[in-house]
């Protein structure tokens, strides 16, 4: 079954529309994840780019973004555990399209990837654009 998006899409393409799917969507955006997705865009201007490489063999990895935008959506709602996020997000579409994921990841990746982003110390320094 496809989603609204793919739908979309797929006539944006076949009847030569052109306008992005996150102008709707914001407009139906409750007020906390509006300001959430307006903090979002101020803070991604200031990290550097964090992209995991594909070694080739196994499953495609998940990018560090929504792992980052995870994170700061777990410090802006505050929730306190890592299992709580994920079932938030798996319960509320908006804010995993928020945080960038078509697909959940386990507690697992998200414990591998907050220990790996906590040693590489990104989110405390202060990053000049």
């Amino acid at each position: 079954m496809k989603t609204i998006s793919q739908i979309i899409a797929g006539a944006q393409g076949l009847l030569n529309i052109s306008f992005t799917l996150s102008h709707c969507f914001e407009e139906f955006l409750l007020d906390e994840y509006k300001t959430f997705l307006h903090m979002l865009r101020v803070i991604e201007k200031q990290l550097p780019a964090r992209i995991r490489p594909y070694a080739g063999t196994g499953r495609i990895p998940y990018q560090y973004t929504p792992f980052i935008r995870s994170f700061l959506a777990k410090e802006y709602f505050g929730i306190p555990k890592t299992s709580q996020l994920i079932q938030r997000l798996k319960g509320e579409p908006n804010l995993r399209l928020l945080c960038g994921f078509e697909q959940v990841p386990s507690k697992a990746n998200f414990s591998r990837v907050f220990t790996f982003l906590s040693e590489q110390d990104c989110l405390n320094k202060p990053w000049r654009g």
